[in-house]
């Protein structure tokens, strides 16, 4: 590009014409004798042969763009820093989305489950309390005779009414059921339970 009638060197402020060695700064468009920004004579020639595809820039603007070139750089060096963080905390968060979907799931079971759990657990309490309840009466008679012959309950029963009563002092004792425990020793006498 030629310069114009009242283009002006940037440094030297002294006009520039069509026949000076001057050079037009890509970045800022403003114009520069060679000798101003000491430019080689060579490198003068070579640019004004040479397409619009090499560029010249002032000392004014390389430094700027040198530094914003940095800043660039530091740019995408962060922004590069900064997807991969984006990209671990998605993973991330698919995680725990998972992990979320899974606890849902779980509460989800448990919610359906838990009416029968509970009800199950209310019933074993009221088994357990109606079983203590019928053993409050429960006695527990040890070293009891065992009988050979005949019906043992019977002779169970007329030996628990007659302890009671000899011993105790009790008669006219109500017994809803006798039980003997254990394996039938071989000899002797066993544990019986009356209720």
């Amino acid at each position: 590009m030629a310069p114009k009638v009242k283009d002006i060197c940037n440094n030297c402020n002294k006009d520039v014409v069509s026949n000076d060695r001057a050079l037009s700064c890509s970045i800022c468009d403003k114009w520069f004798h060679i000798k101003c920004e000491r430019v080689p004579v060579a490198d003068y020639d070579f640019l004004q042969k040479s397409d619009d595809s090499i560029q010249w820039v002032c000392k004014g603007c390389k430094g700027a763009s040198q530094k914003i070139c940095k800043m660039l750089t530091l740019m995408h060096t962060r922004q590069d820093k900064i997807e991969t963080e984006v990209v671990g905390l998605a993973n991330s968060l698919k995680h725990c989305n998972e992990k979320i979907n899974s606890v849902d799931k779980n509460l989800s079971q448990l919610n359906e489950n838990l009416p029968k759990m509970v009800s199950q657990q209310i019933s074993q309490i009221i088994d357990d309390k109606s079983e203590e309840e019928k053993r409050e009466a429960n006695v527990i008679i040890f070293g009891i005779p065992e009988t050979e012959e005949g019906d043992s309950k019977m002779k169970d029963t007329e030996f628990i009414q007659g302890l009671c009563s000899d011993s105790l002092g009790i008669d006219n004792i109500a017994i809803d059921e006798i039980t003997r425990l254990g394996a039938k020793p071989k000899k002797g006498s066993g544990e019986i339970q009356t209720y």
